[in-house]
């Protein structure tokens, strides 16, 4: 019995693949999430508005910044796309998480954060960064995105896509 509607790639050549020839252990899900904003703050963290919502803000608003995580995952990759680039002053991307009951946001108790340098010199053209420091999100623990820029002026009307891996054998 193969694979309903064939699994096509350059490892798998028919459709011979079944359940048993999967490892549980090692499946892992890349989703992405996908924002846009005005982002227009300097030297404030400029929250990214979750799938469905709309705009960014310097204002931590959990309906419209915070998601729980599924399963055990971790941020791999970043995709922005700002209508003003800056190739002078680096940005800091920002992954926040809370597993203690408290919202994911800026100073919030017990709030791990993980931050990234990048740095979006084109205007209306993609910045792909493929985070040095993973940003690990524990299963169960709310988490939240943002943008830091100390220096410059703000980036303008910007699109994000953050790639998360979901380790689904958990």
């Amino acid at each position: 019995m193969g694979v309903s509607g064939g699994i096509r790639g350059a490892q798998v050549k028919d459709d011979s693949l079944t359940g048993d020839d999967i490892a549980e252990n090692t499946l892992v899900m890349p989703q992405a999430y996908h924002s846009s904003g005005n982002h227009d703050s300097i030297n404030a963290i400029e929250y990214l508005a979750l799938p469905g919502r709309n705009g960014w803000t310097t204002t931590f608003l959990k309906r419209e910044m915070q998601l729980i995580a599924p399963y055990d995952g971790s941020v791999t990759k970043v995709f922005l796309r700002p209508t003003t680039g800056d190739d002078i002053n680096a940005s800091e991307f920002q992954v926040r998480t809370n597993g203690n009951g408290y919202e994911a946001k800026n100073g919030a108790t017990n709030v791990v954060t993980t931050i990234n340098t990048i740095t979006l010199g084109i205007s209306e053209g993609t910045t792909e960064t493929v985070l040095s420091t993973p940003a690990v999100i524990p299963k169960g623990h709310a988490f939240s995105f943002g943008i830091l820029k100390s220096a410059g002026s703000g980036y303008g009307i910007t699109d994000a896509v953050i790639v998360i891996e979901w380790d689904l054998s958990a």
